[in-house]
């Protein structure tokens, strides 16, 4: 197999690993639509954090005995109106996928956007560096793994 082959395959495998959460993201609120279940959890503390301008009303709740056997805590970010409900209340409205409970929302939860911006950064610098790289081929300057051409001047030295 060519260097130019291995490079590709290398840039193919980082593309991948880099999407992989995005795939399982996509996944799981697929399998939260068609499968997921509505339960109901018990909030086990409430937390406002951040500063008075921008607060992030933060709960964490527990899935009844029959979704949970184990009684895990779970935490989740939820606008204002769900978490003064919630504080009130003491019970949270889940819909969780019941073989995977990591997989769950709430009415009123609240998403961030920092995951999609790093993850589009990364791809549009993985698809700048197959451009560079693919652009380098076609004109014949670089080759990965081969060496200098002895004959081509060296472009850091002055004439």
């Amino acid at each position: 197999m060519g260097s130019g082959r291995r490079v590709a395959w290398a840039l193919v495998l980082v593309a991948v690993l880099v999407n992989l959460p995005l795939a399982d993201h996509l996944w799981s609120q697929v399998r939260l639509h068609r499968s997921g279940v509505e339960t109901t959890a018990q909030v086990v503390s409430t937390r406002v954090v951040g500063a008075r301008a921008e607060p992030h009303y933060v709960l964490q709740f527990r899935y009844d005995g029959d979704v949970d056997p184990d009684r895990q805590i779970w935490p989740i970010e939820v606008d204002r109106p769900a978490y003064l409900a919630a504080e009130s209340d003491g019970w949270l409205r889940v819909r969780v996928v019941p073989d995977r409970l990591s997989a769950y929302t709430v009415e009123g939860a609240v998403t961030g956007s920092t995951g999609w911006v790093v993850l589009l950064v990364v791809d549009a610098l993985l698809v700048a560096l197959a451009a560079v790289l693919w652009w380098a081929r076609r004109v014949g300057r670089w080759r990965p793994g081969e060496p200098e051409d002895p004959e081509r001047p060296d472009p850091s030295r002055p004439f």
